[in-house]
């Protein structure tokens, strides 16, 4: 067995695993497997923005789970509504960067 096969072997058994990293999260209208993370900030700079606060999530999941969403577009992350800002595909898994403001 080569290293691409151990890594897509590991996806499922170790990355995706209920029991060690992922969460079921409700993505695009689909229950699944994935790993999310979340960083919240302030924005500061222009007077216009204070008060206002961003929260970045990274959603690692399989790939081929849900339509590939493009930059720019809405997604539906746990009753929440992102907009895209980045997707990219990593050794088997759909990395999505989304962001969402809140006052």
């Amino acid at each position: 067995m080569g290293f691409k096969d151990v890594v897509r072997s590991d996806i499922d058994r170790v990355f995706l695993n209920l029991q060690e990293f992922a969460d079921e999260h409700i993505v695009q209208g689909e229950t699944v497997k994935c790993v999310i993370d979340t960083i919240e900030t302030q924005e500061s700079g222009s007077s216009d923005r204070y008060g206002v606060f961003a929260t970045d999530i990274r959603i690692h999941m399989a790939e081929g789970i849900i339509t590939t969403p493009v930059e720019n577009e809405e997604i539906s992350v746990d009753d929440w509504t992102f907009t895209v800002k980045k997707v990219s595909r990593e050794m088997g898994m759909l990395v999505i960067e989304a962001r969402r403001y809140d006052q």
